[in-house]
C-alpha cells in the first residue's frame, strides 16, 4: 500500500469511527430524552421533614450526588430500597414511601441523577450507578444486611432494581408496573422502526433471568403505559420463586388507588413469607 493510499485508508477509517461514535451518542441521547422526565427541586421543605424522615446525599462512583430520603421505623424487620418511576422526583413519592414504612419497614427512597435535588443528568447507565451507590450507602451508613433488604422498582425504576439485584444477594425483588424491555415497548406501541435505532434499552427480560431470589410482580390489567403483558412476560420467565398479583381495573398511575388494600397486603405478605423462608 502506498503512503497516499495508507493515509486515505486511515482517514476514511477515522471518519467511519467518528460516525459510529456519533450515532451511538445520538442513540443514547434519544433514549434518555424519551425515557426520563425529571422535575428539579423538592415539593417539601427539607427543614419541615418529621424526625422519622432524614434527607441525605449519596455519592456515586462517577462523582454525582444523589438526593435520598430515609424513613426510619424503630420496629422494622426489613428495609425497602425504593426506585421510583420516570417522571417527577422522589419528594412527590414521600406519601407512598411512608405507606411502605408502615409495613414494618425502613425505607430508602432514592432520586436518580438529574431528578429532584440530585446533581447531573439522567441516563440509563446513570441510574444503574445510582442504584449501586444507594445499596452501598445502606450497607455502609446503616449497616443494613442484604438478607433483610428488599429492592422495590416502580415502572422505569424496575430497570434500576433488576439491574442491581443481578449481582447482589438481597432478600427479594418487588416490581410494580415493570417494563419488560425497551424493544417490547416499541413493538407494543407500533414503533417497530425505532428498534433499529435505539436497540433494546432497559432489557429486564434478559437481566431478570440472572437473579435467583424471590420476586413479587404487581401490575394493573388496564395499564395504558406499560401494558400488563409486560408484567406477565417477566412472570413467565421465572421458573420458581415468583408471586404475581394482577389488580383489576387498574391503570399505570392509579394502581394503588384502584385497590389500596390488595396492593399493600400483597407486599406485606410477600416480605413476611420471604423472611420466614416460605418463598
Amino acid at each position: 500500500m502506498t503512503k497516499t493510499l495508507k493515509l486515505l485508508f486511515l482517514g476514511t477509517l477515522g471518519i467511519i469511527l467518528t460516525a459510529v461514535l456519533w450515532l451511538i451518542s445520538c442513540t443514547e441521547s434519544i433514549v434518555n430524552r424519551v425515557a426520563f422526565q425529571p422535575t428539579k427541586g423538592s415539593v417539601v421543605a427539607l427543614q419541615s421533614l418529621p424526625p422519622s424522615i432524614n434527607h441525605f446525599y449519596i455519592a456515586t462512583s462517577d462523582g454525582e450526588d444523589i438526593s435520598s430520603f430515609y424513613f426510619r421505623n424503630p420496629t422494622a424487620d426489613k428495609t425497602i430500597l425504593y426506585f421510583h418511576g420516570n417522571a417527577g422526583n422522589a419528594s412527590q413519592r414521600l406519601p407512598w414511601a411512608k405507606d411502605l414504612m408502615h409495613l414494618n419497614s425502613n425505607v430508602l427512597l432514592v432520586d436518580y441523577r438529574g431528578y429532584g435535588l440530585s446533581s447531573g443528568g439522567p441516563s440509563e447507565k446513570g441510574i444503574y450507578l445510582d442504584a449501586r451507590a444507594a445499596l452501598k450507602f445502606l450497607e455502609d451508613e446503616f449497616e443494613v444486611e442484604l438478607s433483610q433488604t428488599f429492592v422495590y422498582g416502580r415502572s422505569i425504576g424496575s430497570a434500576a432494581a433488576i439491574d442491581l439485584v443481578q449481582d447482589n444477594d438481597v432478600a427479594g425483588l418487588i416490581l410494580v408496573t415493570p417494563i419488560s424491555s425497551g424493544e417490547e415497548l416499541a413493538l407494543m406501541s407500533g414503533m417497530e422502526s425505532l428498534t433499529s435505532i435505539t436497540g433494546n434499552p432497559f432489557n429486564n427480560i434478559e437481566k431478570i433471568q440472572n437473579y435467583e431470589g424471590p420476586v413479587l410482580i404487581i401490575h394493573g390489567d388496564q395499564d395504558e403505559v406499560l401494558p400488563v403483558e409486560m408484567g406477565r412476560r417477566l412472570r413467565d420467565l421465572r421458573k420458581s420463586r415468583v408471586r404475581y398479583v394482577e389488580i383489576p381495573y387498574a391503570g399505570h398511575n392509579n394502581i394503588i388507588r384502584a385497590n389500596r388494600q390488595k396492593f399493600y397486603d400483597s407486599i406485606q405478605a410477600f416480605c413476611t413469607d420471604v423472611l420466614a423462608g416460605d418463598l
